[in-house]
């Protein structure tokens, strides 16, 4: 079984309160054509997991991690072969590990037939990422509410294409929310489905605001933040001029 894992952009972030240890989210997502590539296939025994990106080539990949639980909670006794060839920037803001968690639990479900319920989804997002539930539902854009596990798709015929930036720093999405200070603004998501308005609460006091600053600066645009970043995006096709590491890409 061979996977497109889909990443993802946030064209609105709004965050409400904390609740639980869990910031409390207003989100728009849309998934892009920039991808990570999963390939699955059933064995006789245990558990075998190799990733292209030798950082992540470890027991501790989300990938794993999400397929070892799987295999303890429904006591499979079989094994599978699991390799992920890694597309989508590490700690970028793309959703780079939840797409991929996402998609090794939807083929784990079809491949061993373990017909999960919406409770298990909504259990395991929880414990393993924010945006997993986004990447389960295989919506092209949806609102993503609360603790990440509402989900709710948007009748808009949204098509566009984004420059994305990559800095040469990275963002650890838990490391930066657990020192993120809530910043009220006066956005609703609504600005976002009614006006188009795009907008992040996180670049606000983000901890590398002066770089995104003078990332606008050096190519004269307006650029936008998805999730924690790292990456920045633009809208349309902007040329950087080398100046930073970028990569063309369209919603899906």
């Amino acid at each position: 079984m061979k996977i497109k894992a889909y990443g993802k952009l946030n064209l609105f972030l709004k965050v409400i309160d904390k609740k639980d240890n869990y910031h409390q989210l207003e989100m728009v997502n849309v998934l892009i054509n920039l991808h990570d590539v999963l390939v699955i296939k059933k064995t006789k025994e245990s558990i075998k997991f190799w990733c292209s990106e030798e950082s992540l080539n470890n027991s501790n990949n989300i990938v794993y991690l999400v397929t070892k639980k799987i295999f303890n909670d429904f006591k499979i006794e079989t094994g599978v072969d699991i390799k992920l060839f890694k597309h989508i920037p590490l700690e970028s803001g793309l959703g780079g590990e939840s797409t991929d968690a996402a998609n090794t639990i939807l083929a784990l479900d079809q491949l061993f037939r373990l017909n999960m319920s919406f409770n298990y989804y909504r259990n395991i997002s929880l414990e393993f990422g924010y945006d997993i539930m986004f990447f389960l539902k295989k919506m092209k854009i949806a609102k993503v509410l609360d603790d990440g596990t509402n989900v709710i798709p948007i009748n808009l015929p949204y098509k566009q294409i984004f420059t994305l930036i990559i800095p040469d720093f990275k963002v650890n999405t838990k490391e930066f929310f657990s020192q993120y200070k809530i910043v009220r603004s006066d956005y609703t998501i609504d600005d976002f489905i009614q006006k188009n308005v795009l907008h992040n609460d996180l670049m606000t006091n983000h901890p590398y605001i002066d770089e995104y600053k003078k990332i606008e600066e050096t190519i004269k645009e307006k650029i936008y933040l998805t999730g924690s970043g790292s990456c920045v995006y633009s809208i349309g096709n902007i040329n950087i001029y080398k100046k930073y590491k970028s990569i063309k890409v369209k919603t899906i």
